[in-house]
């Protein structure tokens, strides 16, 4: 198949899916979500004030899963966000179909890319809009990003409304642009699969009350197909697009979903590729 790409307007799709002439990408559909956000918030926080933050809703993929917690669990662990690499990361705020999200996303590869997950930037025919990073976020406080380019695989989007799945979990990662670069680092992304060893780290809302970062030890326990499975796990929603990174702090996939493996918590994750390499550039370039 021919590489393509796709471009939507920032505000509806305007009748449909927009070619983009001359791009040299793989299939990835961009966005720009946004150009009102963007001109608002020049001077201040604009629509995303602190109660908003508050308000807004955990994204779930899936429904609520729920196992009895594994004897020997490693206690999850609210980290300290000044230190590396948990100062990569941050909470993501975002707007679809209009209600207002929160999950987790961390800057990659790129002074100005961040890695999410798809399932939070588009579910079905809807796109996620007023999307703002807050880097090292504690109960209201953060370093504020704006995203101005955004961008899932095409393939994701006739998948996205679907159950979580190996298949779907294989797709479920987002690249978005900040206006401005990070101030405090970034996660070097790893295509290595040989880890077993990982740690996940977000946002979880069934730990203090998603205000506050939190890390999770966990195993690779399998690779089917693009996906990782992983458990324990204790993460709930909100960690969503959050880090799963080695034992040498490379990132190596994010928070997809959760499901149950025998009688305990396990989480899928993207095995993250060339390709996903090739969105981070697209986004960066502009999605051109």
């Amino acid at each position: 198949m021919a590489s393509r790409s796709i471009v939507l307007g920032s505000l509806a799709l305007l009748g449909g899916l927009i070619s983009c002439s001359g791009a040299e990408a793989a299939d990835f559909a961009c966005w720009q979500p946004n150009k009102t956000l963007l001109a608002a918030d020049e001077a201040g926080e604009g629509y995303w004030t602190k109660e908003r933050r508050d308000r807004a809703v955990s994204e779930n993929d899936g429904g609520n899963v729920t196992a009895p917690k594994p004897e020997g669990l490693a206690a999850t662990a609210r980290v300290d966000v000044t230190q590396p690499p948990y100062e990569y990361g941050g909470k993501l705020f975002y707007t679809r179909d209009g209600v207002d999200y929160t999950a987790s996303a961390q800057f990659v590869s790129e002074d100005n890319v961040l890695l999410a997950a798809a399932h939070s930037m588009w579910r079905g025919d809807k796109h996620a809009v007023n999307v703002v990073f807050y880097r090292a976020y504690e109960d209201g406080a953060g370093t504020r990003f704006i995203v101005d380019q955004a961008a899932v695989l095409t393939d994701w989007i006739p998948i996205s409304p679907n159950p979580p799945s190996a298949e779907k979990s294989a797709l479920d990662y987002a690249a978005l642009r900040t206006t401005a670069n990070s101030d405090a680092g970034k996660f070097v992304l790893s295509q290595d699969g040989g880890f077993t060893a990982v740690s996940m780290m977000g946002y979880p809302g069934n730990f203090g009350d998603g205000k506050y970062m939190y890390k999770q030890d966990s195993t690779k326990l399998a690779q089917v197909g693009g996906t990782y499975l992983a458990a324990p796990t204790e993460f709930g929603t909100g960690a969503s697009g959050g880090a799963w990174f080695a034992p040498d702090n490379s990132l190596v996939s994010v928070v997809s979903a959760q499901i149950v493996q025998g009688k305990t918590l396990a989480m899928t994750g993207p095995a993250l590729t060339a390709t996903t390499e090739a969105m981070i550039a697209f986004v960066k370039g502009g999605c051109n």
